[in-house]
């Protein structure tokens, strides 16, 4: 490469850098540039949108933070035939192996009990569901198996998210918002007994058919739980 292609090469990429800081905002800049390196463009700014982030609010990390739970790396693992689910898999773990990144973009702690999360940001139901949703840590006093399913539902809820934003345009979707903003719940919430049965009836008719096309049966939890649950 030539000195004056190389010049061509970095004023291209400064000016990439600089429209999409522009897009997210300026404390973004440092990821934006990182994410242009590293060819990871489209599922930062997808997270960014589905989890109702601006120029001020910066928890893209809460995205990373979820995807990298052990439960989650299988469950992304097992729908990885699914374009969307491999993006934001393959985001999250190119984000934890650059550590500057990780740790500058680290995830925003919760606030609490599922009453103070609710609160911690503004516009939670129709921007910000998203993010209070993953910010709020799943509760593992219960049984393993439980709590590997519940952890399900909250992947597929963000994957549902990101599949709204990047096929239809949709960065908000109403029932997404309905089911993650019902699943901001304390331990001993009531509410999971609903939630539970849901799931359990999803995996008698599912059977061993788990793959993420499958789950997006009408009879799946994050599609029943927005249209049968009062919110």
């Amino acid at each position: 490469m030539t000195i004056n292609a190389t010049q061509n090469w970095h004023n291209k990429k400064s000016d990439a850098v600089e429209k999409m800081t522009v897009r997210l905002g300026r404390r973004f800049e440092r990821i934006c540039e990182w994410a242009i390196e590293s060819d990871q463009q489209l599922p930062l700014e997808t997270g960014y949108h589905i989890l109702g982030l601006n120029p001020y609010l910066v928890g893209i990390g809460n995205l990373v933070h979820e995807l990298s739970y052990s439960n989650s790396l299988l469950i992304t693992q097992q729908w990885s035939t699914h374009p969307v689910v491999r993006i934001l898999a393959e985001f999250a773990a190119t984000v934890k192996a650059s550590p500057e990144i990780d740790q500058q973009y680290s995830y925003i702690p919760h606030a609490g009990g599922a009453a103070r999360n609710r609160r911690q940001y503004q516009d939670f139901q129709k921007k910000t569901f998203q993010l209070a949703l993953l910010t709020h840590p799943l509760s593992d006093l219960t049984a393993q198996q439980t709590y590997f399913e519940r952890q399900r539902l909250r992947v597929w809820l963000l994957a549902q998210a990101a599949i709204r934003l990047v096929e239809h345009g949709v960065p908000a979707d109403s029932s997404v918002s309905a089911a993650a903003r019902f699943l901001v719940l304390d331990a001993d919430a009531r509410e999971w007994s609903l939630v539970d049965q849901l799931i359990h009836r999803a995996q008698r008719q599912l059977g061993d058919s788990q793959t993420f096309e499958r789950l997006n049966c009408p009879g799946f939890p994050g599609g029943a739980l927005s249209e049968k649950i009062p919110l």
